[in-house]
């Protein structure tokens, strides 16, 4: 499962296990750990065919290994851990990623992204969020959650690209999690209570205020149901005041 960029992320989401989501930027590096045995596959990028060899594997928050692979010009291609489905991609060359259409607004660029998308990660399930640009960089992002019972899950999609409209990288690495998952009533009240309780104990009278910033609703790397929240806190030591943002894990059920 993926929680800022493919390649910065590689999203910082607020979600335990996520894949990172996009950093706003059309560079940077994908973290690196032990590799497994190379292999070869192929994959449709832009609608050509474009053969793969293996570079290396990342290691998710919840433990899961995902490889990733080097296509002939450069783009680096993510499967998942059972290797049957694209879970990210960062295109480097951009080749076969360029739109016919102009990126000349919000609807055009959602439009062009979901074009996109749709071999990898079927954006028809998912509430859209919106965009945001970067104006340094000229990327757009563009980012999707999956919702239950009103709760933002931790199953998202992003996908960023340039101003002409050329998507540079996207990544949906939770993709299915919660399918065939039994989703229990939800304590709200309860929850809430605990992510009240929490900040208050670990900063005691230091704590200044609190606000909560997001509740995602997760799988944590021990396979339990939790409600992720993430909770902007400011706090003050020997005078300094300083804020920061925590994420609370509250088990469900």
């Amino acid at each position: 499962m993926f929680l800022l960029t493919l390649s910065a992320l590689l999203f910082t989401s607020a979600a335990s296990g996520a894949l990172p989501e996009p950093s706003d930027s059309a560079d940077g590096g994908i973290p690196e750990s032990a590799g497994k045995t190379p292999a070869v596959k192929t994959a449709v990028i832009g609608g050509k065919t474009h053969n793969l060899a293996f570079a290396r594997t990342i290691t998710l928050a919840n433990g899961e290994t995902q490889g990733v692979y080097l296509s002939e010009d450069g783009a680096e291609v993510i499967f998942n851990g059972d290797g049957n489905r694209i879970s990210g991609m960062f295109l480097v060359s951009g080749e076969g990623s360029a739109s016919a259409r102009k990126a000349d607004g919000p609807d055009a660029r959602k439009a062009i992204a979901e074009d996109f998308l749709k071999p990898y990660a079927d954006t028809a399930g998912y509430n859209f969020l919106g965009e945001t640009y970067t104006s340094d960089t000229g990327v757009y992002t563009l980012r999707y959650a999956r919702f239950i019972g009103g709760l933002r899950t931790s199953d998202f999609i992003f996908a960023t690209m340039n101003r002409s409209g050329r998507i540079l990288e996207f990544g949906a690495p939770n993709a299915g999690i919660f399918d065939g998952v039994e989703i229990p009533g939800i304590d709200m009240e309860k929850c809430d209570g605990e992510a009240d309780r929490v900040p208050r104990e670990m900063y005691g009278e230091g704590l200044l205020e609190y606000s909560v910033d997001l509740k995602i609703l997760d799988i944590s790397a021990s396979g339990e149901l939790v409600l992720n929240y993430t909770v902007k806190a400011a706090r003050q030591i020997l005078g300094e005041v300083y804020s920061e943002f925590i994420t609370l894990p509250i088990k469900l059920g």
